[in-house]
């Protein structure tokens, strides 16, 4: 954390997660449920399968006429040009051990 904010970087997180890497075949459905509102949805390139689905997904999505934009959620962004947006005790800790500056939590 220390390091992004002193370089000044935005950090982003997403806001829905609909388990396409533990179910390759059902995560379609839960992923339109959760794109009812502004959401950064996160997706993962597993060799699981789950990306077979995609092309439909998207083409739902499409179809419901939902915008795709290139900008994020306010609630996603949690750190702006290095200074935070909003509490981000839910997000980092410090390190637990004494005398470790600059060391990895």
């Amino acid at each position: 954390m220390r390091h992004l904010k002193r370089e000044r970087h935005t950090c982003v997180v997403w806001n829905a997660v609909p388990g396409d890497f533990r179910d390759p075949d059902g995560w379609v459905d839960r992923a339109l449920t959760m794109c009812r509102g502004p959401v950064l949805l996160v997706l993962h390139d597993n060799p699981n399968g789950a990306m077979r689905h995609l092309d439909r997904f998207l083409g739902l999505l499409a179809d419901r006429g939902t915008r795709f934009r290139q900008d994020f959620p306010e609630e996603c962004i949690l750190l702006r040009r290095g200074e935070p947006t909003r509490p981000m005790d839910g997000y980092v800790t410090e390190p637990c051990i004494s005398g470790t500056e600059g060391a990895r939590p």
